[in-house]
């Protein structure tokens, strides 16, 4: 959303060393093509479409992908109690093409000061993402866990 300012920030700050670290929701794929030069670790969302009022990200998502490749990126998947196997599957096959050799960490989703996530719950929804990534991986949301919105 601020692609303007950071088309000045960025080229400074790699001016002065410093690595630069984009956290987005991969919707904005021009944006990204023209601050990609200066980006050296993308963590991208991948919104499900329940999470989102139903809105099928999956053609943004591809094509933000498609704008930042050769950085090294990784993925982001918020899960919770509710989210089905066949979800994931369909969210992890609509990126596949551009997201195959790339991570995804699914975060299970903080509600109510807590996860309420059973772990056998986060294995299956892992393993069902597993055969469409380098890797995946279960992590909190650690921004929650230490109280930050």
């Amino acid at each position: 959303l601020q692609a303007e300012a950071l088309a000045v920030l960025l080229p400074l700050l790699r001016e002065r060393g410093m690595a630069v670290y984009l956290e987005t929701n991969g919707t904005l794929h021009e944006a990204a093509r023209s601050l990609s030069p200066w980006l050296d670790l993308v963590a991208m969302d991948v919104k499900l479409p329940r999470f989102v009022q139903g809105t099928e990200l999956g053609s943004d998502h591809r094509s933000f992908l498609k704008a930042v490749r050769g950085k090294p990126v990784f993925l982001k998947m918020v899960v919770d109690a509710d989210t089905t196997c066949a979800e994931v599957v369909r969210a992890c096959r609509c990126l596949e093409r551009e997201a195959a050799d790339l991570d995804l960490v699914l975060q299970p989703a903080w509600r109510g000061g807590g996860v309420r996530l059973p772990p056998d719950r986060a294995f299956d929804l892992a393993v069902a993402a597993v055969p469409h990534f380098a890797s995946v991986r279960v992590m909190p949301q650690a921004h929650r866990v230490w109280g930050i919105k």
